[in-house]
Order: C-alpha cells, then sequence, then structure tokens
C-alpha cells in the first residue's frame, strides 16, 4: 500500500500545482520563447519542472527514513532545483550551471549517498579509488546535462528518463534497496502528472528545472543501484540504464567538434531533429525515441547479472542501430494503396463522426454502471477511505452550489479520478465477485472497443492517441511479465490496465460533455455517499 500511496501522492501533486503555476510564469519570466532550431512556434511556460520537483520531494520527506545520504541528496536537488528556476528565467551560460552541477554532485559523494571505497572496483583493486571517482563524477554530470539536452519534443524528456526509472525501481526492488524503490515511485508519479500537460501538443514544459533534476537523479541512482561489491549487478548497467541520452549527447557534440564548433553550442543535430528532417511527424518521433529507449532499459534487464565488457557491446551495438535509424530516411508509401486505404479510413472516420454522440452516450452508461455495481454492497471501508470519500461528497455539493452551470474544475476532475480507482478498490473487495468480475470484463471490452476506434479516427478533437498512452501500456503490461520479475504479478497488469480504460472513458466524457454539468457533480456525490452509507449499515 505504501508504493502505491507514494506515487499517487506524487502524481495528483503534480497535477495540482501545474494549473496554479501556469498562471504566474509571466510574472516571473518562466516562458520559452520560439527560436528557428525549436519545434515549438508560440511562448510555452516553463514551470513544470518546479511542479515535478515538489511532487517528487514531499513524499520522500513524508516517507522515508532521513540519514546524512538522503539529507545530501535532498540538498543537491534544491541547488539545481534553484538554479533550473533562474537559468528558465534568465538563461545562464554553461560555465555557471557545470559549477553548480559540480557542488550538486560534489555532496552526493561529501555525504555518502555513493561512497568510492565501497565501489565494486575498490574494494577488489581493480582500479584507483582516485579514477573510480572521477568516472562516476563525470558520469553523473555527464547524464545531467544529457537529460537537459533530450529536452527538444513534447514529452521526450520526461517519457526516457520515465522509463529508465522504471527499470531502476525493478532492480531496486529486486535487491530490496527501499530507499531507491520510494524516491523512483515519488518521480515515476510526479513525471506522469506532469506528462498530462506536456504530451503533444504540450502545454506546458518542464524547463531546466525539471530536466537538470531528471538528470541529476538519474545519474546518482544508477550508479547508486550498481556500483557496489554488495550486489551482482554488472557495474557498467548505467549505460543501458540511462540508453539513448547518452548517445545522443556523445554523438552530437562529436558533430560539432568535427565542424570545428563549440561542443555546448546548440543546433539541430539531435535525434529528434533528424527524425524531423526525415518527414516523420512529431508524435512518431517521440514514439520511435519511446521505442528505442525501451531496447537500451530492456537489454539493461535481461543483461543485468552479464560481465562489464558484455554490457558496454551490448550499448555499442544498440547505439549503432540507432545512428542507422537517425539517417536512414522515411520511406514513401505506395500511391495506389495509399489512396485505397485511405478511402476506407476517410469511410470510417465520417461514420464515426455521425455516430458521435451514440458513442458518448454509450461509455457514459458504461462508465456508470461499472462505478455503481463496484461500490455497492460494501461494508469494511477503512477510515481513511471514507474520509477521501466524504471530501470528494464535498467537493461535489460545493460544485452543485456555486459552478451548476460551470465545467469542471480542476480539483472536480481529480475528484472524478480518485473516484474511479476507489472503485475499481471497492470492486476487488467483493467477497463472492466471480460473476461480477465477468460483468465488469465484458463492459471494459466493450469500452476497448470504442477507445480503439476512437484512436484509430481520431473521432474526438480531444481524444487522440499519444506517445503518453505508449508508455502507460507499456508500463503495465512489460514490467509485472518480465522473465523473473521481482513483481511478476499479472493481477497488476490488470488493475492498472482497468485504470487506463476507465481513465480514458472519462477524460473522453468530460471533454465532450457540453451541458448539464451538474449532473456530473449529482452523480459524484451519489458515487461518493454510497459506500459511506454502505459502511454503516
Amino acid at each position: 500500500m505504501l508504493f502505491y500511496t507514494i506515487f499517487l501522492v506524487a502524481m495528483f501533486t503534480a497535477i495540482v500545482l501545474i494549473p496554479p503555476l501556469t498562471y504566474v510564469y509571466k510574472k516571473f519570466n518562466l516562458v520559452d520563447i520560439p527560436t528557428p532550431r525549436k519545434v515549438h512556434t508560440v511562448p510555452v511556460p516553463r514551470v513544470g519542472g518546479i511542479a515535478i520537483v515538489i511532487a517528487t520531494v514531499i513524499p520522500v520527506i513524508g516517507w522515508i527514513q532521513f540519514d546524512l545520504p538522503i539529507v545530501g541528496m535532498l540538498a543537491g536537488v534544491g541547488i539545481l532545483f534553484v538554479l533550473g528556476i533562474i537559468d528558465d528565467a534568465k538563461n545562464l551560460s554553461y560555465k555557471t550551471k557545470f559549477l553548480v552541477q559540480i557542488a550538486s554532485i560534489v555532496l552526493i559523494f561529501a555525504t555518502g549517498y555513493i561512497h568510492i571505497n565501497s565501489s565494486y572496483f575498490v574494494t577488489n583493486d581493480l582500479l584507483p579509488d582516485i579514477l573510480v571517482l572521477v568516472v562516476y563524477f563525470l558520469f553523473i554530470l555527464g547524464v545531467t546535462n544529457a537529460i537537459n539536452l533530450a529536452d527538444g519534443l513534447d514529452g521526450l524528456a520526461g517519457g526516457e528518463a520515465l522509463l529508465s526509472f522504471s527499470i531502476i525501481g525493478l532492480l531496486a526492488y529486486e535487491i530490496n534497496n527501499l530507499s531507491i524503490v520510494l524516491i523512483v515511485l515519488a518521480i515515476i508519479g510526479s513525471v506522469f502528472g506532469f506528462l498530462r500537460f506536456n504530451t503533444y501538443p504540450a502545454k506546458i514544459f518542464m524547463g531546466d528545472t525539471g530536466s537538470l533534476f531528471l538528470g541529476f537523479v538519474l545519474g546518482v541512482l544508477s550508479v547508486a543501484l550498481t556500483y557496489g561489491s554488495d550486489n551482482a549487478y554488472a557495474k557498467t548497467l548505467p549505460l543501458l540504464l540511462v540508453g539513448l541520452p547518452i548517445f545522443d549527447t556523445i554523438m552530437v557534440m562529436i558533430i560539432r567538434i568535427y565542424h570545428k564548433q563549440s561542443p555546448f553550442n546548440a543546433d539541430r543535430n539531435h535525434l529528434h531533429h533528424k527524425l524531423l528532417d526525415h518527414g516523420y511527424k512529431h508524435y512518431q518521433s517521440v514514439l520511435i525515441i519511446y521505442l528505442i529507449q525501451s531496447v537500451y532499459i530492456l537489454t539493461a534487464y535481461f543483461m543485468r547479472y552479464d560481465t562489464e565488457l558484455n554490457v558496454i557491446l551490448a550499448f555499442l551495438v544498440i547505439s549503432s542501430l540507432t545512428f542507422l535509424v537517425g539517417v536512414a530516411h522515411k520511406q514513401p508509401v505506395a500511391k495506389s494503396n495509399h489512396n485505397k486505404n485511405e478511402s476506407v479510413f476517410s469511410n470510417l472516420k465520417k461514420y464515426v463522426a455521425n455516430s458521435e454522440d451514440k458513442i458518448f452516450s454509450l461509455l457514459t452508461l458504461l462508465l456508470l454502471v461499472y462505478v455503481f455495481t463496484s461500490i455497492s454492497n460494501i461494508h469494511n471501508g477503512g477510515l481513511d477511505i471514507l474520509a477521501l470519500l466524504a471530501v470528494i461528497t464535498i467537493l461535489a455539493v460545493i460544485g452543485l452550489i456555486f459552478y451548476v452551470r460551470k465545467p469542471c474544475t480542476w480539483l472536480e476532475r481529480i475528484a472524478i479520478h480518485v473516484m474511479i480507482v476507489l472503485s475499481i478498490y471497492f470492486a476487488t473487495q467483493k467477497i463472492d465477485s466471480s460473476l461480477m468480475n465477468q460483468f465488469h470484463l465484458g463492459l471494459l471490452l466493450i469500452c476497448i472497443g470504442l477507445i480503439a476506434i476512437l484512436f484509430i479516427t481520431g473521432g474526438s478533437k480531444q481524444f487522440v492517441g499519444s506517445p503518453l498512452d505508449f508508455l502507460l501500456i507499456a508500463t503495465a503490461i512489460v514490467i509485472p511479465n518480465l522473465p523473473r520479475s521481482p513483481v511478476s504479478d499479472p493481477n497488476l497488469s490488470i488493475l492498472v490496465i482497468k485504470l487506463i480504460i476507465l481513465f480514458y472513458c472519462i477524460e473522453y466524457v468530460l471533454f465532450n460533455i457540453k451541458h448539464n454539468w451538474w449532473a456530473v457533480r449529482s452523480t459524484l456525490a451519489l458515487c461518493a455517499c454510497v459506500p459511506i452509507f454502505m459502511n454503516f449499515l
């Protein structure tokens, strides 16, 4: 339960913080202005990183046991947090940023979060301690800036980092490193909350505040997970755990040096720029990079007990193939087949457009049936659950009184999503629920079919498949089903997939409802009140 709590607290904290931050960005000049090398064409707030850091630190402070290394980590994060905000407002020089980053990394070693004398290479007299210190120091510094440089498309840096953190958390769980697991869960939750606003077309950017934080913590945790002699993980595994950002940064700097330019000058030689130049769309480029990053991290998982040399060779092989992807041009589709397929697709889109109201009504009905059948006959709700339901009821009632004709506020939307999570929780608490499970499965299968049609056709302007969907589904399905996975639990995959399906249903309903907001609030209040009432019967 602790793991779920930390993840949800971080995610909802990020979601709650971002809307108000978007109202104050102009006052502090936290805005990303378009330039010729950038993809976006309008100014975008750079406040997402502030929400990511705060949403991560709150559950870390609340649930992780404090010691000197943790204090050192938090101090390093705090220094970079201040640096990021100033850089987002004033665009500091790379020399200034390097100096502050170095100070943060020094804290990591000085407070013992990474203790060089405990390194596998030092304890086995394979390398001198000063050399190991320099290598780890430069690695963390490089990764900190690699994530920063990768932040070039909507959802790109956050998605790449999220994939890396997912595997780091899995491996930390395997060796019972609870501290790293909890930190990773907080980061994953905050990044998921941020990506809700950063997926193309992005409403906000994370800025240097977010990218420096993610890069710094990713570099530190990937080393802290593997460097010691107390586990059998390959000591070069961080190369694969970080993956694509390392290769992309090295490749770009080599190109700049080859052309006799400063390696720190911005240009359009990153992989995402190459993909765009080759004709791939924005979301296609992001998805391709997610897939490549997935290859890196899955290779890290399968080779975690391999030799250090084999891990380096695997990194070089994947990087070589990635380089070929970057130079390969997109092949045009054959015209005759394209026209034929386009005709079929156009007819399907036209049919979906004409049936939009029916799909809306059906999804709304399915959602209501699922929730009401889940919350019925609940008699064992804990005080924390009852308190949460009471808060949801109060929010709905306040909305009915003061905002009866207006769309749901962002706080009410969060309450609706929490109610969906609770409905799935209540469904799992039923004693004799085999028949109900089959009924719910049937409802979800119909929802899957409707959602698939909407994804394929883009039936709703506000409901289109995105790379974020890939992250959600891949994380939910792949990680629990990896061979010898420490969290090998098919029920976990099923639970997360249910959540994803129901979240998409509610998003579709909320985006497309035009009137009768009183009905939404009344239904929310009723759904929250029923379990409270049933609990006291």
